[in-house]
């Protein structure tokens, strides 16, 4: 079994169950190098990223990976956040939809219990360079720190406004979408410091995940994008164009 990896781009949290209102995450499934950077083959796991707290989603991915490899008819949401809360993780939904499900889409639910996929094809696609800080931090860190701001005034106005934001992309010019991505995490930034150093390049950027590890993505105009890359490449820091997949990703 081959898998992808996920990048979330805005609604991240409100896959936790401990958030009581109505959840939207929108996030992409994407390649590696060309290739898929885990692989699953008689019970044994590999990876291509190694470290802990990526922000790629690669526990919740392999693991959901497991699950299919036994039963492809397994309710692979629910048991992988059964595995999640036995670990002491607590993760949410996003993580495994993201890596198993193909493409761009935006995820909804009012219950973490029935999850809509909807796929998405929008230009923000062509808006993306993915990088790495190469710099890590287990993902639960972040998360406990997150947690405690459930149910807090705060933290319930900044969500639900990326929540209504993450609804209606579909309506988004590429330039607006990135923007709200932007804002989105600086919003949460203003509550929880989840951010990593990062040049000032493109429109701005974001991490992958909620902000346990080191990757990426910044939101550059397309025709930018190489240069950028470059730019990032010549401070040490790996980046490229993310390979979105569409189809199905696991065999």
């Amino acid at each position: 079994m081959k898998l992808p990896v996920r990048i979330d781009l805005i609604g991240g949290w409100s896959d936790q169950p401990l958030w009581k209102h109505r959840a939207a995450v929108v996030n992409a499934a994407v390649g590696w190098d060309g290739q898929y950077p885990i692989t699953i083959k008689d019970g044994k796991v590999t990876s291509l990223v190694e470290g802990i707290g990526t922000g790629l989603g690669i526990s919740s991915i392999i693991q959901a990976g497991l699950i299919l490899d036994k039963n492809r008819n397994a309710d692979y949401v629910a048991d992988v956040l059964d595995w999640e809360e036995k670990q002491g993780t607590r993760g949410g939904w996003q993580d495994q939809i993201g890596g198993i499900e193909p493409g761009l889409k935006l995820l909804t639910s009012n219950d973490h219990k029935k999850i809509e996929i909807h796929s998405i094809e929008h230009p923000i696609t062509d808006y993306l360079v993915l990088f790495d800080t190469g710099l890590r931090r287990p993902a639960k860190t972040i998360g406990d720190k997150v947690r405690e701001l459930f149910g807090t005034r705060k933290f319930d106005s900044v969500l639900k406004r990326n929540v209504a934001d993450a609804s209606r992309v579909t309506e988004m010019t590429g330039e607006e979408f990135a923007q709200v991505c932007i804002e989105g995490w600086e919003r949460l930034n203003r509550l929880v410091d989840m951010d990593m150093p990062c040049p000032n390049l493109g429109m701005g950027h974001k991490l992958c995940g909620a902000g346990g590890g080191g990757y990426g993505v910044y939101f550059v105009e397309p025709l930018d994008r190489e240069e950028v890359i470059m730019g990032l490449t010549q401070l040490g820091i790996w980046a490229k164009i993310p390979n979105i997949l569409k189809g199905v990703l696991y065999e």
